[in-house]
């Protein structure tokens, strides 16, 4: 189906649209078992590739009207929250290779300020999602298999790093500004200050995408407008010693590699382009940097997958009326987004491998027929050939990912009328 498209539109038959809601509303069907058979397909594909970056995010979901079992989200509207571990192929290729977590909750009350003892006393404190599902990914994984947890400054947690380096766990993590680290003295400062003095390793050109202000669980402050650009910038890296917190920890202090980016020459009005991370991956050589800053910046990747979700898939328009419901159906639709990435990922990487690789014979049939493609075609032709047939413009650069699955959607529609002529041909 289209995901864009509210589920009377997506089922004109009567029966099949009255089973999809019996499905959604079946109380013996939930997000974990929808889920499944998808995360132990991308355990696979992990294991296949035999080291993966899993990259941890937080997001939420908001609805109209009254639905039964939602919570507050951003202390005015109702809904729910989720936290995903979507898993990224280490190489230079950044394949998505598939989801292996979403957890949700939902908040029953506005979060209020809290003594540092209050939150270490609370059971359901939400930062400790980011470890809790590190090790929970970390368990599906077959022995010979490396997970590189990769998460922004919501993860710079002194706990969940003491816990990861006693498992020999390997992480990429922004550090959030405040954090203290030990000099040779043994004198505590602030970890920014100190890692702008650290050696400068080398320089070279960011990309910087266009963003918008607006996120769903973050201070604005961290996420302001930003027009795209390319950054010089220059990188240093370094071992550093992490203090503890005030509120205590595991232990006194941890020895971590830490690489710094920092802008230089910043265009009038931006904010520079300062991140700080916490590594356990090796920093000994300049391709060693290279490869942890842009794991990081593979980041992006979670946020257009939740970006999908909300506008490729429309999910928070859909009229459900119950949390067990809308549960559900993020279950099918978090699959669907997936593949909204890997057909945008096919589009931008594959060259010269037979249009057969990427496409049904049918598929194939149908675009030769119309002219639109030639017989032994690349798969790179195909992918360029069906953005053309959703509709897409070659100026407007890229296809984006809505283009590409209605093309694909529909041209799916024509291959099976071919294939029923073929048949009926046949007999």
């Amino acid at each position: 189906m289209d995901p864009q498209l509210s589920f009377p539109e997506a089922f004109r038959d009567a029966s099949q649209l009255e089973g999809t809601y019996r499905f959604l509303g079946n109380r013996r069907v939930d997000l974990p078992s929808i889920l499944g058979g998808h995360i132990a397909n991308t355990v696979s594909r992990v294991s296949a590739a035999g080291r993966a970056l899993a990259i941890h995010d937080t997001t939420s979901f908001s609805f109209d009207g009254d639905r039964e079992g939602l919570g507050l989200v951003d202390q005015k509207q109702q809904g729910f929250y989720a936290h995903g571990c979507l898993a990224v192929s280490a190489d230079e290729t950044r394949e998505p290779l598939g989801l292996l977590a979403l957890d949700t909750w939902i908040r029953t009350e506005k979060k209020g300020k809290r003594t540092i003892e209050q939150r270490k006393k609370d059971p359901s404190l939400e930062s400790k999602r980011w470890l809790q599902q590190s090790l929970d990914v970390e368990a599906l994984m077959p022995s010979g298999t490396q997970l590189v947890h990769v998460e922004d400054r919501e993860g710079d947690i002194f706990e969940s790093f003491a816990e990861r380096l006693s498992r020999g766990m390997h992480f990429i993590v922004r550090a959030t500004s405040s954090r203290l680290v030990l000099d040779e003295d043994g004198e505590a400062t602030n970890v920014l200050q100190s890692a702008r003095q650290m050696p400068i390793r080398f320089s070279r050109s960011i990309h910087l995408s266009a963003r918008s202000a607006k996120h769903a669980h973050l201070p604005q402050a961290q996420h302001r407008n930003r027009k795209v650009r390319e950054a010089e910038v220059d990188i240093r890296a370094d071992v550093i010693r992490l203090r503890a917190p005030k509120r205590g920890g595991s232990a006194p202090e941890l020895v971590l590699n830490a690489v710094y980016v920092g802008e230089r020459d910043t265009p009038k009005g931006e904010e520079p382009v300062e991140w700080l991370l916490f590594t356990t991956e090796p920093i000994r050589t300049k391709a060693d940097v290279e490869w942890v800053i842009d794991s990081y910046r593979t980041r992006w990747l979670i946020e257009e997958y939740f970006k999908a979700l909300k506008t490729g898939c429309k999910y928070e328009e859909r009229q459900l009326e119950s949390l067990g419901s809308l549960l559900n159906a993020l279950g099918l639709f978090a699959i669907i987004a997936w593949r909204l990435l890997v057909l945008r990922h096919l589009e931008r990487t594959v060259k010269d491998s037979p249009a057969e690789t990427v496409a049904t014979e049918s598929e194939l049939a149908v675009l030769i027929a119309q002219k639109r493609l030639k017989p032994g075609a690349t798969a790179k032709e195909f992918l360029v050939a069906l953005a053309r047939y959703g509709g897409h413009l070659k100026q407007n650069g890229p296809p984006g990912l809505l283009i590409l699955w209605r093309a694909l959607r529909a041209l799916q529609a024509l291959a099976e009328g071919w294939l029923l002529a073929q048949r009926s041909d046949q007999s």
